[in-house]
């Protein structure tokens, strides 16, 4: 669901990811899945990552393995909160650009 709200406090143990602010290319060894199309990333391919964290009950963070999106999901995904939105990882860049368009009337040339 997409929200204006972005304030959120994780709890101990919860883990949170850092919004990526631009494309790098994907290096890892093995392909990953977009998170949002499932569509496999290949290497050397332009993505977005996102790096997990959590902090632990001694107040120490710990990195947790990153996700990946797509660049044409990773697009969709910086034009919304580039206009403030909050995107939820958990549901698909097209979902969230439906629900945009619902809320704005926004029309793109295949609608």
């Amino acid at each position: 669901m997409l929200s204006c709200s972005c304030e959120f406090e994780p709890e101990v143990d919860e883990p949170y990811y850092w919004n990526p602010s631009d494309f790098t290319t994907f290096k890892k060894l093995r392909r990953k899945r977009c998170v949002s199309c499932k569509e496999l990333i290949q290497q050397q391919a332009v993505c977005l990552e996102f790096r997990w964290e959590k902090t632990d009950y001694d107040g120490n963070e710990i990195q947790l393995a990153s996700k990946f999106m797509c660049e044409e999901c990773g697009e969709k995904f910086l034009n919304l909160t580039a206009l403030g939105y909050c995107i939820d990882l958990g549901a698909s860049m097209e979902y969230h650009m439906q629900e945009y368009r619902a809320l704005t009337g926004f029309k793109t040339q295949g609608d």
